[in-house]
């Protein structure tokens, strides 16, 4: 004796993709940034504290997060260019924050994915491309358009979708 109205119009969709929590890291800095300028000796503020964020995740930076570019930030720049071959210098540029923030598995990826390899990506393509994207960990349609804005810039196909070839550039600092 129970009546069961079902409202045929309505479906549930579910949450979509939704990324894994963002780790805290260094007590708290923010290393989601939208720019990553080039840093140099004197320079101060948020992206230096991210810089040493995450020269110090790399064991190469042992100094507090002072948001200061001074010779221990110095020192650990030099010491991350020379562990990828590259000339040592004091200076940390597009290049060298792609390589930074790209480091670490290199996995499939296209819309729809949402993980931490995404807020990498979504990271790297800031500081190569100034990408200009929310680091949310979602791969979303701003990603995929800032994915083949930076295949076209290398001459790859236009696909959106993130394979070996492109970790390949980002990993080696190609901004």
């Amino acid at each position: 004796g129970v009546t069961i109205n079902i409202d045929s119009n309505w479906l549930d969709v579910g949450r979509g993709t939704v990324a894994p929590p963002s780790p805290t890291l260094c007590g708290g800095v923010n290393v989601n940034l939208t720019a990553f300028p080039r840093l140099a000796r004197g320079a101060s503020g948020a992206a230096v504290k991210a810089a040493q964020c995450l020269l110090q995740l790399k064991g190469l930076y042992k100094g507090p997060m002072s948001g200061v570019y001074d010779g221990a930030t110095i020192a650990a720049v030099r010491a991350y260019r020379q562990r990828l071959g590259k000339p040592v210098r004091d200076a940390l540029p597009a290049g060298l924050w792609t390589a930074l923030l790209s480091e670490g598995r290199a996995p499939l990826m296209k819309f729809g994915a949402g993980s931490h390899a995404v807020r990498r990506l979504q990271r790297a393509l800031n500081a190569a491309d100034r990408a200009g994207l929310r680091v949310n960990g979602v791969f979303e349609a701003r990603t995929t358009e800032a994915v083949k804005t930076y295949q076209r810039g290398h001459g790859l196909p236009a696909t959106g979708v993130v394979t070996e070839q492109v970790w390949r550039l980002l990993q080696a600092g190609t901004p």
